[in-house]
């Protein structure tokens, strides 16, 4: 999730209290410098704010850039460089 943050330049805009990294909403641009509580280890987040939003570092993707989660993943594994087989398995036929 940092990695994330640090690719959307927002890492400076949280504070880290030692279990987590609180700042505002970037979804909701116009939230409290402390709607957003991001917990680092478990690659999730939710906001406090108006948008009342959560979720895994794929949401924040797909909400960031307007796209569904499949699209975020297929980003990240893009900025990212991670193999793209091992979150893309090839789809199996049944033959019917």
């Amino acid at each position: 999730m940092e990695q994330v943050l640090t690719r959307y330049r927002l890492k400076d805009q949280f504070t880290d209290d030692g279990r987590r990294l609180i700042g505002p909403c970037p979804i909701r641009q116009s939230s409290p410098s402390a709607a957003m509580q991001i917990l680092v280890g478990k690659n999730s987040w939710s906001c406090s704010s108006e948008c009342c939003c959560q979720g895994n570092v794929l949401d924040f993707v797909a909400r960031m850039e307007k796209v569904e989660p499949l699209q975020a993943a297929r980003l990240l594994v893009e900025w990212f460089k991670v193999p793209g087989a091992a979150i893309f398995p090839k789809t199996r036929t049944t033959g019917h």
